[in-house]
């Protein structure tokens, strides 16, 4: 008989990072993402986007998460279906960098 592991309930996001005992990290993926958003003119912030992030990340004590090779290389052994969802190389990067997931 197989025995499945009950998952554990997940924590809020939001808990999570308001947590004191947490580091924010933002991703350069993400931020790339953001920038093409804009571009594309489907994101708009208030104040313009080299200006707006750095003071958001100082405010709230958020890290920069970077993109690496040890991440993009991940994703080069990755099926293709995977490769492209993981195109921005957010798991891959978390998991060498030792986040659960």
């Amino acid at each position: 008989m197989v025995r499945r592991r009950q998952r554990q309930p997940q924590p809020d996001g939001a808990l999570l990072i308001e947590d004191a005992d947490n580091q924010p990290f933002l991703s350069m993926a993400s931020l790339w993402e953001m920038a093409i958003k804009i571009s594309l003119g489907k994101l708009m912030l208030s104040e313009p986007f080299d200006t707006l992030i750095p003071q958001q990340m100082r405010l709230n004590g958020i890290r920069l998460l970077p993109i690496e090779l040890a991440h993009v290389a991940v994703v080069a052994t990755l099926p293709y279906h995977h490769a492209i969802l993981l195109t921005g190389c957010s798991l891959p990067r978390a998991w060498l960098s030792g986040f659960p997931l």
